[in-house]
């Protein structure tokens, strides 16, 4: 590990390694991705700073990459599998920067749609990054009021072209995306306040719809979800008044949920699971208080720790 032991990343809600880049993703108050071999923390700060490359040796910001101004949405950042490229999506315009690590210059820009407040709420690529996807919030105004219908643009990013349109429907955004380890399915969390939160489960070879799971929660944050390195299973958070902080587990075979594991009365934040699938790690929120983490085993699917944090 270039981090080593014993870093701690002031601020940061979770630290963990993604198996399938070997890169360390930090998630704060906007969106951190970390790319290891070059020591740089990549921040999404929103707004009009866009996102900031730091370079962990001397902790200063070396790099910049301006996005249009006047957004005001925290840029989903993506890391390509191989760490060559940084994809930096902008929720409020119509467009995702491709960065090259290497060179740290924008090497291509991929556009969402032609209306200019059609941005990507969410990224994610296959495992072996040859495909890029991104929930598209497909917002536009008509008779002097907004409208939504939203979607996922798949790009083939051999050639940086948009292959692929799959239409979702009105008001529920595409707020979080993960592909199973397999490379098979493509798991969309939709979250759309009073018109409901959803899991769509797609096949990446036909892009057709496989399942929704639909789900009973007030989460008020971007829906989070972990998936096994065998793709077996899937687990995502959910949060009601009444039954507080759950996970619910789905059979990566047959699409359905199986299983709800009750595990605080505290608010969650985000799921993920240790890079040999064995523990699922829930971060919850109290405010100012000290927070937690609730440790799953994902073979027993039991809670077995909390951890304060």
């Amino acid at each position: 590990s270039n981090l080593g032991s014993g870093w701690q990343i002031s601020g940061a809600e979770r630290l963990y390694e993604d198996p399938s880049s070997g890169s360390y993703l930090i998630s704060g108050s906007g969106s951190h991705e970390v790319f290891k071999p070059q020591y740089y923390v990549f921040v999404s700060t929103g707004y009009e700073e866009g996102v900031m490359g730091i370079d962990t040796r001397t902790d200063t910001v070396e790099l910049q990459y301006p996005l249009t101004p006047g957004s005001s949405n925290d840029e989903p950042l993506i890391i390509s599998p191989d760490g060559k490229v940084l994809c930096i999506g902008s929720p409020d315009y119509n467009y995702i920067q491709v960065v090259d690590i290497q060179t740290k210059k924008i090497i291509q820009y991929l556009k969402t749609a032609n209306n200019s407040f059609n941005g990507p709420y969410s990224l994610a690529f296959s495992p072996d990054g040859k495909t890029l996807y991104a929930g598209v919030d497909g917002g536009y105004y008509s008779t002097g009021h907004y409208q939504r219908y939203d979607y996922i643009y798949v790009y083939d990013m051999q050639n940086y072209t948009n292959t692929s349109i799959i239409p979702l429907g009105q008001k529920i955004a595409p707020q979080y995306m993960a592909v199973s380890p397999d490379g098979q399915k493509l798991y969309v969390s939709r979250q759309g306040g009073k018109y409901g939160y959803q899991i769509q489960i797609y096949d990446t070879q036909s892009l057709q719809l496989l399942n929704t799971v639909t789900t009973d929660t007030t989460l008020e944050t971007r829906p989070s979800l972990a998936i096994t390195p065998d793709s077996k299973k899937i687990y995502y958070i959910e949060y009601n008044s009444t039954a507080g902080a759950y996970v619910k587990v789905i059979d990566g075979e047959t699409n359905q949920a199986v299983k709800t594991i009750g595990i605080s009365t505290l608010y969650p934040k985000s799921i993920r699971l240790t890079p040999d699938g064995t523990r699922a790690l829930v971060s919850l929120n109290t405010g100012n208080q000290p927070g937690y983490v609730k440790v799953i085993d994902t073979v027993t699917d039991q809670l077995i720790a909390s951890l304060e944090v």
